[in-house]
């Protein structure tokens, strides 16, 4: 468990700021001084971008919060048919299921959607640009 929450920080957090940064020192710093740097700065774009898993989590986050409601639904009331499911015992007695989650979007989905148009925008243009 803990590898798997240090590989999400990593590509979620860590491998974004530092791919920023990468693109902010290419697009300030003028390219004829230090040509080994920045050449090693180009080469090292491309990997970081296959690791940037910030795209991924935000496509997640969307269809979580699309299907979260449906899925947690299904998963209890299979399992629990006479308590849970359509004329169960909670739906008869009560009106409503066992388990239900919502999942809603908020504000920051629209940042992290801006971030990573952005981010894939000025990677294309400093790439393209070389």
């Amino acid at each position: 468990a803990y590898l798997c929450s240090i590989l999400y920080y990593f590509t979620v957090i860590i491998v974004p700021i530092l791919m920023s940064a990468l693109l902010l020192v290419l697009w300030v710093f003028p390219i004829d001084k230090n040509r080994a740097i920045i050449q090693w700065i180009y080469k090292l774009l491309l990997p970081l971008q296959a690791w940037m898993g910030l795209d991924v989590f935000l496509m997640a986050v969307i269809g979580a919060s699309l299907q979260l409601h449906q899925i947690s639904e299904w998963i209890i009331d299979e399992n629990m048919p006479g308590g849970c499911g359509p004329n169960g015992i909670t739906e008869n007695l009560f009106g409503v299921g066992c388990f239900s989650v919502d999942g809603h979007l908020t504000y920051g989905v629209i940042l992290i959607a801006l971030f990573v148009i952005i981010e894939w925008s000025l990677l294309i243009l400093t790439l393209h640009n070389r």
